[in-house]
């Protein structure tokens, strides 16, 4: 609880969240993209998974820089609204794929949300939202 309650402390929690989810939730799962892994998920790899693991690597990348970020997030201002960016964008992605693929229509609301893609959506839309209400609106040197 001492992380939150320093100055800035509740947007270096959510950037190390940010980090912990992108490094080992899509990171490392992308990186190592196994039908087992997938499985868990309900998913269904492609025959050559190249694009699942450039993508594991672009989220591992991402989630070094947030923990580079949470040390000093008045410092590292463009990455963190880069994070805000990359994760806005994310959440209309999956949002869009999600209503062309008939997800929310054919599932509950409860399967929706626990399920792959929905927990996708709520984390970007999460981390979009949270890192934008949490962002300093002025520089203090």
């Amino acid at each position: 609880m001492e992380l939150i309650s320093q100055p800035g402390g509740g947007l270096r929690a959510v950037l190390l969240f940010a980090a912990f989810v992108n490094i080992f939730f899509w990171g490392a799962q992308g990186l190592m993209a196994s039908q087992r892994v997938a499985d868990l998920w309900g998913i269904t790899l492609p025959e050559n998974p190249v694009y699942v693991r450039i993508i594991g690597a672009f989220a591992l990348a991402m989630g070094v820089l947030y923990y580079y970020a949470a040390r000093d997030p008045e410092r590292h201002r463009l990455i963190v609204k880069v994070a805000i960016l990359k994760n806005a964008i994310l959440t209309v992605i999956l949002f869009i794929a999600m209503m062309g693929m008939g997800i929310a229509t054919y599932l509950s609301l409860s399967a929706f949300i626990l399920g792959f893609w929905g927990l996708n959506l709520v984390l970007c839309a999460f981390f979009t939202i949270a890192l934008w209400l949490l962002f300093p609106s002025e520089r203090t040197v």
